[in-house]
C-alpha cells in the first residue's frame, strides 16, 4: 500500500469519526456548532495553501519561461589567432599610449566574432555596429 493510499485512508477514517461525532443526539448544539466552526477554518486554511502554491508554482513556470536566449552555438568559443599578438606602445595625438598589434585576418575574425555574438544574443544591428 503506498504511502498516498495510506493518507487516504487515515483521511477518510478521521472524515468518518467526525461525522459520527457531530451526529450524535448527546451533543449539545453549541459544540456541534463549534465543531463544524473548527471544521470550516481548517477548510479555509487548506484553501489558503493550495492558493499559496498555486502563486508558487506559477511564478516559478513564469520564472522558466523568461530564459535569456541560448544563442547561437558558433559564437560560445573565441576565433583561434594565427599569430600571437604583440604588446607596445603606439602614438596617438602625439602621446605613447599602450598597444596591442594583431594580423589583420585575426582582427577581422575577432570583430566578426564579436558582432556575430552580439547579433546572436539579441542585439540589433545598429547597436552591434553591424552594417
Amino acid at each position: 500500500m503506498g504511502i498516498e493510499a495510506l493518507a487516504a485512508v487515515l483521511a477518510r477514517f478521521a472524515v468518518a469519526i467526525l461525522q459520527w461525532w457531530v451526529a450524535r443526539e448527546d451533543i449539545k448544539r453549541g459544540e456541534r456548532q463549534r465543531l463544524l466552526i473548527e471544521q470550516l477554518g481548517l477548510e479555509r486554511a487548506a484553501l489558503d495553501w493550495t492558493m499559496r502554491l498555486c502563486v508558487i508554482l506559477l511564478a516559478l513556470l513564469l520564472s522558466a519561461c523568461a530564459t535569456a536566449p541560448a544563442g547561437s552555438k558558433a559564437f560560445r568559443q573565441l576565433p583561434i589567432l594565427q599569430a600571437e599578438p604583440i604588446r607596445g606602445l603606439c602614438r596617438v595625438a602625439s602621446e605613447p599610449k599602450p598597444c596591442v598589434a594583431v594580423l589583420e585576418v585575426d582582427w577581422q575574425a575577432l570583430v566578426i566574432w564579436a558582432k556575430g555574438s552580439c547579433l546572436a544574443h539579441g542585439g540589433t544591428r545598429e547597436t552591434c555596429q553591424a552594417e
